[in-house]
This record gives C-alpha cells, structure tokens and sequence, in this order.
C-alpha cells in the first residue's frame, strides 16, 4: 500500500485516507467544500474507519486521531460509528492541511460582520500527485491499492469523484467509479454504513426543518 507524505520538513509525515479525501473535496481555488456539510462529515468518518481497517485493527494506531478514536470506541459497530465520529474530524484534518501547507486558510466578512473561512489549495503538485493515483485506477484501469481504493468508493459514495475529472462526462466517471468499487469490495461495509448515515441525517433534518 502506497501513502502520501506531507513535503513539511526534515521528517515527511505519512498523511492519513481522511487527510486526502478532504484535500480532494475541497474546491482548488475557490477553497470551500464541493459537498454538503451532512455528506463531507460522514465520509470523513468513513475515511478514519476506512484508515484504522488498513492498520488491521493495531490498537492504537501511530496517528494521535486514529488513536484518539480507537481509545473513545473499543468496540467499532459501523452501523452507528459513522454517526459518532462525524462531528470531530473535520477541525482537526482542516488544522493538518494547514499546518502541511496544502491549503491556505483565509477568512474574510460578508455583509461586513459575518467571517467566512476558505482553504484553497497551496500546494497544486502535490494535489496533481495525489490525483494521480485516482486516473491510474479509473482511467487506465489499473487496480488501485488500499489507499487508493478507499479515497475512490468515498468520493464516489459523496457524489464527488467526478470533481477529479472535469473534462471527462460526469456518468462516465460515476460508472467506472461503480465497477471499481464493485470489483474490489474491500470497504464495501464502511460505504454501505457511510451512506445509510447519511440518508439518515437528512431525514433527521427535514423532520426538524418542516416538523414530519
């Protein structure tokens, strides 16, 4: 299995699944998210299960996130883990991508008195790099590795994996994102659990706006 590494320093980070798929769903430039806040947190989530699955349930991981989930969660029942861990993820992967210079956290004011925070991209190599991979497995048809193949089915399951390919049909990608997850069900239950949640959390938050 192949890792992306952070380029900051003496000492190159391994970066984590969640790192990369929030990199990957953030616009390039403009610097916001390319999906709603109730998919962006659950497939983040997704990503931190998809992640500890790859360490072959070594507790705890290297990574202090994944330890601090494992620590919180002895006992990982995915029909409801994607709704725990959904609420903490995003800070602390926003707050890595910055410290590794791969985005930029701008705030700026609407209206004069409300901020409103964007990180576009700072670092377009590394990005280019790491959709790279995705091309090789999707276009070249090259089977994709762990990591690879995780990033793929979330982004897929987010309705975002054609946001990787801009020139190329939306249906396209989205069939060939199908099959691949179809050929290689590695994390066939975390998607699964990912997209039960939400579909949940949008029921849950229709009852609340219109009162059914």
């Amino acid at each position: 299995m192949t890792h992306a590494h952070s380029a900051v320093g003496a000492h190159a980070r391994i970066t984590t699944i969640a790192e990369d798929l929030l990199w990957l769903l953030l616009d390039d430039f403009a610097g916001n998210t390319t999906v709603d806040s109730i998919t962006l947190h659950r497939v983040l989530a997704g990503a931190v299960l998809a992640e500890l699955r790859s360490h072959d349930g070594a507790v705890p991981p290297r990574d202090p996130l994944l330890a601090t989930v494992v620590a919180g969660h002895r006992r990982i029942v995915l029909d409801r883990a994607v709704d725990d861990l959904a609420t903490g993820v995003r800070g602390p992967l926003l707050d890595r991508l910055c410290a590794d210079h791969r985005v930029d956290r701008r705030t700026r004011r609407s209206f004069r008195f409300i901020p409103r925070t964007t990180w576009p991209t700072s670092d377009p190599a590394g990005k280019a790099e790491l959709r790279h991979s995705l091309h090789s497995a999707v276009l070249d048809a090259h089977t994709p590795d762990t990591r690879t193949l995780a990033l793929i089915g979330l982004l897929h399951t987010a309705g975002a994996l054609p946001y990787q390919f801009p020139r190329w049909s939306r249906n396209t990608i989205d069939r060939r994102g199908r099959q691949i997850c179809l050929d290689h069900p590695d994390f066939a239950d975390i998607i699964a659990a990912v997209r039960h949640a939400v579909c949940r959390a949008r029921a849950d938050d229709y009852t609340v706006r219109y009162g059914f």
